[in-house]
């Protein structure tokens, strides 16, 4: 499938989802749900966000740690940078991003860069999973199965654990074996899988884990929050049911920010759980809104100083031999 044919997907796909969700939608209700906005918890909530950020850089940086040791603090604008660009460029083009960006700033391979944010996305199904553990009984019985999402991320695991098995203890020998494009993408799968060498410490992975955990329970501390600005008063586990349906929006492939499939399954999670449907539409399009704001921000100021970071590296005179 060539990028014309993907862009134009995700692009149908935001506009169905876009179409099912507004066409009954009254829109005087964002109106009026724009104009009794309590800004005061706006800022205290997006403060919470900047935590789970920082939760995001020191799981990459401990999944880096068996290859080479990363800063937190250099891995915090690469993840907003990389956030922003999925916010505007098709196909999360932003992980790519990150992957190279943080090659460039480092003596890692972009494709085991790339390697350590797929056991990133892959982590964040534990954190999912956790919520789904808690807020399950909010759902009509079947609608949410904690087992079969326990079951998923089992699946999961088991895949990852196998590929790394074949390409890091097999690889070597796979590659002498064959030739051609198959030796090459062997010699890629070898490189992606040095990503994943965080999963042979237990103790490493426990405490991705235990991260992974307590950056979605802080996610959902924020949503909590923010609710309030807009007098809904989610309850915690509320808000967790609700950032769950969030995470099955972002994962379907549509336009850049999720348009569409965002508002979907975010009013649908606030109308099972009893609240009008315009008004939780007005409250998931605000919110939307306020989250593009805080990414965009962030990741052209992240943009800026990486590229400041960068340029001062440039201007440093190579050491000279006599």
């Amino acid at each position: 499938m060539n990028k014309f044919i993907k862009i134009s997907l995700g692009l149908l796909i935001s506009l169905f989802f876009l179409f099912i969700t507004f066409r009954s939608f009254q829109f005087h209700s964002l109106y009026e749900t724009v104009q009794h906005v309590q800004y005061k918890w706006i800022l205290p909530g997006l403060g919470i966000y900047f935590v789970a950020y920082i939760l995001r850089s020191l799981r990459w940086s401990l999944l880096l740690s068996p290859l080479e040791f990363v800063h937190p603090v250099l891995l915090l604008p690469i993840i907003f940078f990389g956030f922003f660009l999925n916010t505007i460029l098709p196909a999360r083009a932003g992980e790519f991003a990150r992957a190279v960006t943080l090659s460039k700033n480092s003596n890692i391979p972009a494709s085991s860069c790339l390697g350590s944010i797929a056991i990133e996305r892959l982590t964040d199904l534990i954190g999912l999973l956790t919520l789904i553990l808690l807020s399950s009984h909010l759902f009509p019985a079947g609608r949410l199965s904690p087992w079969k999402t326990i079951t998923a991320v089992a699946i999961g695991f088991s895949i990852v654990g196998f590929l790394l098995f074949l390409f890091q203890k097999k690889g070597e020998e796979l590659e002498k074996k064959y030739t051609g494009l198959l030796a090459k993408l062997i010699q890629l799968c070898r490189k992606l899988t040095r990503g994943f060498t965080a999963l042979k410490s237990p103790v490493k992975m426990a405490t991705v884990a235990m991260i992974s955990i307590l950056l979605w329970l802080t996610e959902t501390s924020a949503l909590m929050i923010i609710s309030n600005a807009f007098q809904l008063n989610l309850t915690f586990l509320q808000s967790a049911a609700v950032i769950i349906g969030l995470a099955v929006g972002v994962m379907i492939p549509a336009a850049p920010g999720y348009v569409g499939t965002f508002e979907f399954f975010g009013q649908q999670i606030l109308v099972m759980l009893g609240f009008p449907p315009d008004s939780s539409l007005a409250f998931i399009v605000v919110f939307h809104f306020f989250q593009m704001i805080f990414i965009t921000i962030a990741g052209l100021l992240s943009f800026l100083a990486l590229s400041l970071a960068n340029r001062d590296k440039t201007l440093v005179p190579e050491p000279q031999t006599t």
